[in-house]
């Protein structure tokens, strides 16, 4: 492999803020972040990538807090895209809760077809 003869990884597809966060969290510093709710999804994407699984539990509950009818399609997406089934069944709880009240969502048009 490339990586082992240069001793250099490129990480691609990640910003540095997401890179940065998630190898602190790797070597265990605290996860005290001001990331934005974009860039947590990416957060665990990385781990998704990166097959690590128990830091994306430590992700998932700040993007469990953040749902609401705003974002819950973006929310639901990234979920099944980092094949997190923890934020996966609590944005399809919260859409059959929103749906059974009638209460508007915003970018439903975005949504996952299989989730649609």
């Amino acid at each position: 492999m490339k990586e082992s003869i240069e001793n250099k990884v490129e990480i691609i597809h990640f910003s540095f803020d997401v890179v940065e966060t998630g190898i602190k969290m790797i070597y265990n510093c605290n996860f005290e972040t001001s990331l934005s709710m974009n860039d947590l999804m990416k957060l665990l994407q990385f781990f998704d990538k990166y097959d690590i699984q128990s830091l994306k539990g430590k992700v998932e509950p700040f993007l469990i807090a953040q749902i609401s009818a705003e974002n819950i399609c973006r929310l639901t997406n990234s979920s099944i895209f980092s094949n997190s089934l923890k934020l996966k069944n609590k944005c399809i709880a919260y859409l059959m809760t929103a749906m059974a009240l009638n209460t508007a969502i915003n970018e439903i048009e975005v949504l996952d077809k299989d989730i649609a």
